[in-house]
């Protein structure tokens, strides 16, 4: 039978900060360690422009959950502008962001309202998209493959 600091010593080979160890629980035990990553994770913004009109969607993972950010915004010229929201099971927030395409891409700085508990509190925030080559748009590509 596993014992807890057996579960524990094999924890630590993880990762050297070990949140919690609990069981038994069916014949099983389960630990709970902070792993952090190299690089944090970097969520996929899809945007969609159609003519001057931008729709998004962005994954939120928060405690345990996952949903999305969704909104809207306008292009004008090569200056992009993002509105949006995210309603979690406890938490939620209001996002606006900002931003202008060079080339492919368009770097973004925005600011998130969050409201917690009856609390309210900002964030900067910063992103970035980047355009596929027509090559690989749905219904691009070379003069020949479009008809």
């Amino acid at each position: 039978m596993m014992t807890v600091a057996f579960t524990g010593v094999l924890a630590r080979k993880v990762s050297n900060k070990v949140l919690f160890v609990a069981g038994p629980v069916e014949d099983f035990l389960s630990a709970k360690v902070n792993y952090p990553l190299e690089e944090a994770l970097k969520p996929t913004v899809e945007v969609k422009i159609k003519g001057t009109a931008i729709t998004y969607t962005h994954i939120v993972r928060e405690r345990g959950e996952m949903s999305f950010e969704q909104g809207n915004g306008t292009l004008d010229g090569d200056k992009i502008a993002l509105k949006g929201e995210w309603t979690g099971e406890v938490e939620k927030y209001t996002a606006s962001y900002t931003g202008a395409f060079v080339r492919r891409s368009a770097k973004l700085a925005g600011m998130q309202t969050w409201q917690h508990e009856g609390k309210t509190y900002t964030r900067k925030c910063e992103g970035a998209i980047k355009r596929p080559f027509a090559v690989f748009l749905p219904g691009e590509g070379p003069p020949e493959e479009k008809k």
